[in-house]
């Protein structure tokens, strides 16, 4: 890698905003499972990416959780207190990670 520290900021723009498309996607369907997130985010996949899809919006899903901005019943997750209000008052779609 020519150029790391250039590299790394691409890494985490990208992570803010998939994030920010996860929380956007928990937002509008209300509370739903990793499979709905991953098809709002790629829409159908085939082939491997069927997995890679849904493993990747589990992540986040799961990193969001962990933040306390998404809360997990079951296989469900949902917007936690006060996200909604985090999102609407966002001005660039990416989410500060």
């Amino acid at each position: 890698i020519d150029r790391p520290s250039e590299r790394a900021r691409e890494i985490v723009d990208h992570h803010e905003e998939r994030a920010w498309r996860v929380l956007d996607a928990v937002r509008r369907l209300g509370p739903c499972d990793t499979w709905t997130v991953s098809h709002d985010l790629f829409g159908g996949l085939d082939g491997i990416h069927v997995l890679h899809g849904p493993g990747e919006a589990y992540a986040h899903l799961e990193h969001l959780e962990r933040a306390g901005t998404v809360v997990r019943n079951g296989i469900e997750y949902r917007l936690a207190d006060g996200a909604a209000e985090r999102l609407s008052a966002q001005t660039e779609e990416r989410w500060s990670l």
